[in-house]
């Protein structure tokens, strides 16, 4: 007779449509002996598709994706879903309850009350400055201090963590990224093609941007770097919504002094559209403005996408990031602030000796070696079955 697998479920109010990162401790954890029920508002396309899914089910509250409007709706599906974790909670008690990020605290203190001899995992992948948020840090605290495990997204933030809510043990560091065996798309030719037709440049070095457009990223000093550049290089920034003030603001600037060939800025795309523009680059960038200790101890997924597509990257110069990117030969540092700093990364990587076929080979084997998400996962799997036969 089979032996029955330990019961997670995890509890996420995010949902699918763009990038995966927030739910993969539940496909890990699923592929890997434990049975997922994912409790969710809406499921989104899966950029993993149905059959990598593992053991997951899915519980949806608001299948439809039709979230209430103001305030009292947002409390009433708050109280939606806490209802849906308390159904959780008495089907099976026993099973390890995986609370997913700063914004599942609340729902989860009402679904689960009382949490006492219940199994808890807390997990967050939020950026850390005290006092920011001080509500829900008082929430994320409460959860904290009764959490049979804390999970966070890096060493130097798993520290922070701890000292922060004065935890007992220092949190688990499980790295944002994607596992070895995530099915990439193919470096196409077309795709490249399809983006140098929208480039004035021949033959251009493309650096790719992923992520929000904002002003704490740095995209306006990302532009105005490729001014100290010769024209070959320029950047295709990925991620940005062209109602917000500060997107409007890049491409203003862009206008203004003649980028329009070399700084191209794009919507939001799901996330296989997103890895087919990127592995055709030739680097990323990522950026942090030096505003929250999250960001100074950044530990972005985008070394885990960037890596597993072989492009070299700029990264700020934080001792996190610059330790991880030297050590293992990823790319180049600069002052985020500096434009001047930036152009001189880009100028290292665009003008490296290396060849770049063997470069991109060598860093998505870092990334296989080393960088994959099971690296860490590994633990969070033994952690989490630890906890489940406690």
């Amino acid at each position: 007779m089979a032996e029955s697998k330990p019961e997670v479920c995890f509890i996420t109010k995010t949902t699918l449509e763009r990038a995966p990162h927030i739910v993969m401790p539940a496909w890990f954890l699923g592929t890997n002996g434990l049975k997922v029920r994912v409790l969710c508002y809406k499921r989104g396309r899966s950029p993993l598709g149905d059959e990598k899914e593992g053991d997951l089910e899915w519980i949806e509250t608001h299948p439809d994706g039709k979230l209430r409007p103001g305030l009292m709706g947002k409390i009433l599906d708050h109280l939606r879903f806490a209802r849906a974790i308390r159904r959780e909670r008495r089907r099976n008690p026993g099973q390890v309850f995986h609370i997913n990020d700063m914004g599942a605290c609340a729902v989860a203190i009402m679904g689960l009350w009382p949490l006492k001899r219940l199994k808890i995992v807390y997990h967050t992948h939020e950026s850390l400055e005290p006092g920011l948020r001080p509500i829900i840090e008082r929430l994320e605290k409460f959860i904290c201090k009764r959490s049979d495990l804390v999970v966070t997204n890096g060493p130097n933030r798993a520290r922070i963590l701890g000292c922060f809510h004065r935890l007992a043990d220092i949190p688990l560091s499980v790295r944002v990224s994607l596992p070895s065996d995530w099915p990439m798309p193919p470096r196409d030719p077309e795709m490249r093609r399809k983006l140098e037709e929208k480039l004035t440049p021949k033959n251009p070095f493309i650096i790719v941007y992923q992520g929000w457009i904002a002003d704490e990223r740095c995209n306006l000093e990302m532009i105005k770097a490729l001014e100290k550049l010769p024209e070959r290089y320029c950047m295709v920034a990925i991620g940005g919504n062209p109602q917000e003030r500060y997107y409007q603001e890049c491409v203003r600037y862009v206008k203004e002094h003649g980028l329009e060939g070399r700084a191209l800025l794009i919507e939001r795309m799901d996330h296989r559209d997103l890895l087919k523009h990127t592995i055709v680059a030739d680097a990323g960038i990522m950026l942090y403005r030096n505003i929250y200790i999250g960001h100074f101890y950044c530990a972005p997924n985008k070394v885990g996408e960037y890596s597993a597509c072989g492009l070299p990257m700029i990264v700020p110069n934080y001792p996190g990031m610059e330790n991880l990117i030297l050590k293992y030969k990823l790319g180049a540092v600069c002052d985020p602030d500096d434009p001047e700093s930036i152009a001189q990364a880009m100028r290292e990587i665009g003008e490296s000796p290396e060849n770049p076929e063997e470069r991109h080979q060598r860093i998505r084997q870092a990334f296989l070696d080393n960088l994959a998400y099971e690296y860490d996962g590994r633990k969070l799997v033994a952690k989490v079955k630890e906890v489940a036969a406690g």
